[in-house]
């Protein structure tokens, strides 16, 4: 396998074990490195199986857009039904046509019929991998403005 290795600043693109080595790169660094091109190799041929098995990622975006919207449409009409509800039972009646919506996807969750990416990564690997990138987006919109 040929991977790319960076340590203490050097970078090296395109190498294998044995060219590493030659480059006086350390068994550690070597090893990382490998590490990081199977685990690559192995998120791109999963990306392909999804690619096949549940839509290319433009029907994916709009499967996710869809939901995002009418969840969205389903936040507003809640909170501005709970905005001005008096009492216990106004604010039970402000829910219910939310609680209406998901109710089957309740219950085909509780099944095991339906089962979220998030439910196989697990929670703590998903908001790592949002808050992650949700920063890495900000510093890139911080540099354009302070740039601009």
């Amino acid at each position: 396998m040929r991977f790319d290795i960076e340590f203490e600043g050097r970078q090296t693109i395109n190498v294998s074990r044995g060219e590493a080595a030659d480059l006086g790169y350390p068994e550690e660094a070597i090893d990382a490195a490998e590490q990081a091109a199977h685990a690559a190799a192995d998120r791109s041929k999963l990306r392909e199986r999804i690619i096949a098995g549940a839509g290319d990622t433009d029907s994916l975006l709009g499967t996710v857009a869809d939901v995002s919207t009418l969840m969205l449409a389903q936040l507003a009409q809640l909170a501005a039904a709970l905005s001005t509800a008096q009492s216990l039972a106004e604010m039970r009646a402000a829910a219910q046509p939310l609680a209406d919506l998901t109710n089957d996807l309740r219950a085909r969750i509780d099944s095991g019929e339906i089962h979220f990416p998030h439910q196989a990564k697990g929670a703590d690997a998903v908001i790592g991998e949002a808050g992650t990138r949700f920063t890495a987006i900000a510093v890139l919109m911080d540099e354009a403005e302070e740039a601009g």
